[in-house]
């Protein structure tokens, strides 16, 4: 004689149906667990990836920038005709006027010169990154005028000239 267990309005159970739904929920148990162990890794946000695009987003804008004034707490620089300034504000390096947000919860930043490269310093829950930002255009400018270098329209062909010109530096070096 088989038991059964009552089920509400629709009927019976079998004892022997509840036990294969406990052993199936026991076995897919571990399985599920993993997987939303590893779902929570997935949708967890890092900062790094974000930083790399907000500086690559930078750099464009500073490639058609002009009369660029850098101190260690903001850049001053044109671009599209209008007076803008990059600067850490509140934890975030912005762009004013406007509301142009790069890098958040920062606790600070500061911008400094090496070797005609400008660079963005940016410390986060302590940890520092330098991110390149762009290259003074100043020595390109003087190897245009002495003829070493074609002279550029803007900001872009100059960097290609550039990185020609180093290019062909490089080749020169290797074939001695």
């Amino acid at each position: 004689m088989r038991r059964r267990l009552y089920h509400g309005r629709r009927g019976y159970a079998t004892l022997s149906g509840v036990l294969a739904a406990l052993l199936i929920v026991s076995i897919l148990m571990p399985v599920l667990i993993i997987c939303a162990g590893s779902a929570s890794k997935l949708l967890e946000h890092d900062e790094r990836v974000q930083d790399e695009i907000a500086m690559g987003q930078l750099r464009r804008i500073f490639l058609l920038a002009y009369d660029t004034q850098i101190s260690s707490t903001q850049i001053g620089f044109t671009y599209q005709g209008r007076q803008m300034r990059l600067s850490c504000v509140n934890g975030s390096l912005i762009v004013q006027p406007g509301t142009w947000i790069f890098l958040t919860d920062l606790d600070s930043c500061s911008f400094f010169m090496e070797d005609e490269i400008v660079y963005v310093r940016a410390m986060r829950e302590g940890e520092t990154s330098d991110y390149v930002l762009y290259r003074q255009p100043q020595r390109l400018y003087q190897r245009a005028v002495s003829g070493r270098v074609p002279v550029p329209f803007d900001g872009m062909r100059l960097l290609c000239a550039e990185y020609a010109a180093a290019r062909t530096d490089l080749g020169r070096s290797a074939e001695t």
